[in-house]
């Protein structure tokens, strides 16, 4: 006697295509965010750097634009 497990196996690999579109789906937005986090991380790393000696309220000012662009 042989049972057909064609019914299982789609199932299966729905799940695993559904759950991957999921992560693809969330996933860009959050890697999006991270990586502007790091390049805002890396501005602020290099104002202090080459702008260390200006007034603290004029690197706070670059700053700021820095984010709002």
């Amino acid at each position: 006697m042989v049972k057909s497990r064609a019914g299982i196996t789609r199932n299966g690999c729905l799940a695993v295509l559904v759950l991957l579109a999921a992560i693809v789906y969330f996933g860009i937005p959050v890697g999006e965010k991270y990586f502007r986090y790091l390049e805002y991380k890396d501005r602020m790393k290099v104002e202090l750097k080459f702008r260390g000696g200006l007034p603290n309220e004029r690197i706070i000012k670059n700053l700021q634009l820095a984010a709002d662009s």
